[in-house]
C-alpha cells in the first residue's frame, strides 16, 4: 500500500510543472486544488478552485496573487451520482 501512497504523492509534485501557474484575473484552466501564496498577508494554502472560476487578488491589499495546481479534482457537481 506504501507504493500507491508514493505514486499518487509523485504525481501530485509533477503537476506544478505541467501546468504553469496562473495569477490573479485569469480563470482556472481545470478545477482542483492550487497552493496560494503572497508573503505579506497569506502564508502558502490550498484551496480548491472550479474550472472557469476568476482567480481573485489578495483580500488585504488587493495585489495579485499566485495560484499553482497541484492536484486536479473534478468538482463533486460532475459526477452523476450526485445530481
Amino acid at each position: 500500500m506504501s507504493n500507491q501512497k508514493a505514486s499518487k504523492t509523485s504525481k501530485v509534485h509533477q503537476f506544478p510543472n505541467q501546468v504553469s501557474s496562473q495569477s490573479t484575473g485569469e480563470a482556472a484552466l481545470v478545477s482542483g486544488v492550487y497552493w496560494v501564496e503572497h508573503g505579506q498577508h497569506i502564508a502558502r494554502r490550498e484551496v480548491f478552485v472550479q474550472k472557469d472560476t476568476l482567480f481573485p487578488a489578495c483580500p488585504a491589499c488587493q495585489e495579485p496573487l499566485e495560484f499553482r495546481l497541484i492536484e486536479q479534482v473534478n468538482p463533486i457537481s460532475d459526477d452523476p451520482d450526485f445530481r
